[in-house]
């Protein structure tokens, strides 16, 4: 078994974060709540012989009480049956005792009594078993330990008395003791964000159970492991090994096991976007696990979840009563505290969107007020900070800000004084919001640059933590930095934003840019830089366009430190309607009704500013595009005489705090080329390929070539080991897709995911003179019906480590592009040419031909990062 031995002092903070964030992304709004319930091993264990009979009947009556759910006549039992052994001086009886006394107590919420208990039982084994000549006994102790400190929310102690746990029961021959253990030690991981560690723990477990008789241990082991494999990512293998699981549960009628299976089949579903199939096996669950369970309530709070999504509600208005009656009958505990929480928030947002007496603001208020109560009674900061913050946001929907800003300092103080910064940015960005409702708009400028602050703080944790994290980042973190930009660029009547606000409201909005590609990447593995528009060359402007919820912002970045700021009245969905309606059309050859919307799109993007281009005589216009605009050819956008890149070249960055552009070496170019002509995996043949790699190695003679049979990802890694580079052209399919899992290129014997080429491309780069100049992918397309799947593209480009990438959004006619191509680099062995003039000259030259002048054979084509 891998050892995580993390009390380490110099990563304390770190672990204390991570544990931290779980809890809130558990907490974000609308997602999926997995505070998982702990397995049977945590019941009481009565040792093998008991001497004194006495003592051992009352021993024997907690367990009695104890499994018929009378907690509290079970603490009294073994309350009286340790006070014998303390003064008979019986310590390991005494131990084992406590350890179950500890349990009883933690049913009935009793905390504090509890770890009072446990720290006896664990110091009467240091003392009276120093050479743990008892491991079974210590296992039994230990165990309980970890389901305590997993109930205090302390997840780096539960994992640390779940390990040694199993080692203690291993060391006993309690093999099976050993292995319910380990999955209780899975769970605290996962709980900890350390999901990969989960899985690898799980699979461990799983081996071992398989090679026994089938048992319902081996069904809740498969469904945890499916659950793990969910958030790392394996949406695919996870769905296979809960199916195991199911099956198994069925054949042995096991409610439970199949309500956990069907619970974390619904959250799979849920993470591959299939709402529907994800309501459906909620309702299962729900349906199979009647009592108000752990397994019943996440299943109901799932749903709820759900169903206030996808704005269906009549139904949450049906569902939420039920949970609330159902979590009160569950103990008073960390997970049952995040629980009333997760309804609270859902509840809110039930209230925002649909009036309805049968719920009231006042009820929820009541609800968070008696959570926050249980909050302090249990101990829980975090809990706490969560609660107050929350009615905060309650008397904020009141219209009552004096109330909702003393809650939310509350919430915010006790955030801050756990270092808490997944806590405290949600209530900076409340008490901005309270402040912008007061008109206080200086401190709420501050309160929000504070919120981004501490967000940016958080970057690696909130990359890394894979909980439903893409929508809980839509949700929660893109807001902030909307919002804040709305508040800096909405200025009074007749009033223009300050240059300064105008270069603050830049640097959010690439800031912005940056957090959504390290949310895609699952990793803070970008390095932001300020680069300045007037350390760059003096022809090229770059132009930010904000989506915002009322209106359309662009801001224009100009040479000399000079900037633009210009506003156009259109909501969101209006924008997103056309931007959508301009995409569909534009790969139809037959219609010709793209002209409308392209020309819509013109006048709301660039004809703001055509008259500030003209004047400092720009021929680049460099797009750092926001939202679905990124799904879209700039190049196609049309004044009603012509064409955007009839006047300018164009190119795509995802922001100069991650490209800083620089200009091409234009010394003789090796170039790698590779690429398939025959159809692979299911994917058509692409004949013109060859044909491509002919033109263009008549081009550039230098280098290498692999295509077809010899396009291997062992023949691509050894060409780019052992040989550099500058430019490498893939004509193959590929798709981009918003989720990284679903963003590959394919090679002849397996496909090629972004990781894969990153490693590939940047592990044998030794020196910046070696980089990557050019990465071309010539086949590929986004993924259809994925309004963020030009992430995929913004990966691709950013994670090869390439200074400029030229790709496709669609998949275009692979004729057209032989011949696209083979002009583009004719173009770019030009003396003092640039990428993105040799990629504009290219496309011209098709609008030259009646034949081929419709977008679907050249707007395909964007340059994405250095356009130089």
């Amino acid at each position: 078994m891998k050892s995580f031995r993390l009390i380490k002092p110099r990563r304390r903070a770190q672990r204390w974060r991570w544990e931290r964030l779980a809890v809130c992304l558990l907490l974000g709004m609308l997602i999926s709540v997995e505070v998982p319930k702990i397995g049977n091993f945590s019941q009481p264990v009565m040792a093998a012989v008991i001497p004194q009979v006495a003592e051992a009947s009352l021993e024997q009556q907690g367990v009695d009480h104890y499994e018929a759910g009378a907690y509290r006549q079970a603490a009294t039992a073994w309350e009286q049956a340790a006070d014998r052994y303390r003064i008979e001086g019986d310590w390991l009886d005494l131990a084992r005792t406590l350890s179950n006394l500890s349990l009883a107590q933690q049913q009935l919420g009793q905390w504090t009594t509890a770890t009072t208990a446990i720290e006896e039982a664990v110091s009467v084994l240091k003392t009276h078993d120093s050479r743990r000549g008892q491991p079974a006994l210590w296992a039994q102790v230990l165990n309980s330990e970890g389901k305590l400190r997993f109930g205090l929310g302390q997840m780096s102690e539960a994992i640390t008395a779940w390990e040694a746990a199993v080692e203690a029961y291993k060391t006993a021959e309690k093999d099976d003791h050993a292995r319910q253990s380990q999955m209780n030690l899975a769970l605290a991981l996962k709980a900890a964000g350390y999901y990969q560690w989960s899985q690898e723990q799980m699979a461990e477990v799983v081996e071992a159970l398989r090679s026994q008789s089938d048992s319902r241990l081996t069904a809740s082991a498969l469904q945890q492991w499916g659950d793990t494999l969910r958030l790392v990512g394996h949406l695919d293998a996870a769905e296979a090994v809960l199916a195991e699981s199911l099956a198994l549960s069925q054949s042995l009628q096991a409610d439970a096991e199949m309500a956990a299976a069907l619970l974390s089949w619904g959250n799979t579903k849920r993470s591959s976007g299939d709402l529907e199939a994800a309501q459906d096996f909620y309702q299962r669950a729900i349906a199979i696990d009647r009592a108000p369970s752990e397994t019943h309530i996440l299943a109901q709070l799932a749903l709820l979840n759900l169903q206030v999504l996808q704005q269906q509600w009549a139904a949450a208005h049906t569902s939420w009563p039920s949970v609330a009656r159902d979590l009160q009958q569950l103990p008073s505990n960390h997970q049952s505290l995040y629980h009333r929480i997760n309804l609270a928030i859902s509840l809110i947002h039930l209230k925002q969107g649909h009036r309805n007496a049968s719920l009231s603001w006042r009820s929820i208020a009541e609800l968070l007020a008696e959570t926050a109560s249980q909050a302090g009674t249990l101990g829980d900061r975090l809990g706490q900070s969560y609660a107050l913050g929350y009615l905060g946001s309650v008397y904020e929907q009141t219209q009552q800000p004096a109330t909702a800003q003393t809650l939310t300092e509350q919430a915010l103080a006790l955030a801050q004084e756990m270092n808490a910064g997944e806590a405290a940015y949600l209530w900076q960005w409340q008490m901005g919001r309270l402040l912008k409702q007061q008109s206080q708009e200086a401190d709420a400028i501050a309160a929000y640059g504070e919120s981004i602050q501490t967000l940016q703080s958080l970057r690696s944790d909130l990359a890394t933590v894979k909980a439903d994290v893409q929508f809980s980042f839509r949700e929660n973190v893109e807001p902030v930095y909307r919002e804040f930009v709305d508040l800096l660029l909405r200025s009074a009547p007749a009033l223009e934003p300050t240059p300064a606000k105008l270069a603050q409201a830049r640097d959010v909005i690439e800031s912005l840019q940056l957090a959504e590609l390290d949310n895609y990447f699952q990793e803070a593995c970008l390095q932001g830089q300020s680069v300045s528009i007037d350390q760059l060359e003096a022809k090229s402007a770059v132009l930010y366009p904000i989506i915002l919820a009322d209106r359309l912002e662009l801001i224009l970045s100009l040479p000399k430190g000079q900037f633009r700021h210009y506003s156009r009245p259109i909501s969101a969905p209006e924008l997103e309607a056309l931007i959508q309606q301009f995409r569909q059309n534009l790969v139809i050859l037959s219609r010709r009704s793209y002209f409308e919307p392209a020309q819509r799109l013109y006048d709301l993007l660039v004809r703001p500013v055509i008259a500030d281009l003209r004047t400092n005589d720009i021929e680049t216009l460099v797009f750092v595009l926001d939202g679905s605009l990124k799904s879209i050819p700039m190049a196609a956008l049309h004044d009603g005489q012509q064409f955007l890149v009839e006047e300018f070249a164009v190119a795509l960055s995802p922001g100069l705090q991650l490209i800083s552009p620089q200009p091409l070496n234009q010394q003789p170019l090796n170039i790698l080329t590779a690429g398939l002509t025959e159809g692979r995996q299911g994917f058509s043949p692409l004949s013109y390929v060859e044909d491509e790699i002919a033109q263009i190695r008549s081009i550039l003679p230098k280098g290498s070539s692999l295509v077809d049979a010899s396009f291997t990802k062992p023949a691509f890694r050894s060409q780019v080991e052992n040989a550099w580079f500058p430019v490498i052209h893939i004509a193959t399919h590929g798709q981009f897709s918003s989720n990284l899992a679903n963003t590959f290129l394919l090679a002849w014997d397996d496909v090629i995911q972004v990781d894969e080429l990153s490693q590939l491309l940047q592990d044998n780069i030794s020196s910046p003179q070696q980089a990557i100049e050019l990465l071309v992918l010539s086949a590929c397309q986004t993924a259809a019906g994925d309004q963020r799947a030009a992430l995929g593209l913004a990966g691709f480009a950013i994670k090869a480590g390439a200074r400029s990438t030229l790709a496709s959004l669609w998949s275009v006619n692979d004729a057209t592009t032989s011949e696209l191509m083979s002009k583009f680099y004719q173009e770019l062995v030009k003396p003092q040419a640039t990428r993105a003039n040799a990629l504009r000259a290219a496309q011209v030259s098709f609008l030259a031909n009646p034949a081929t002048r419709h977008p679907l054979y050249w707007a395909a084509f964007v340059m994405l990062g250095s356009w130089l």
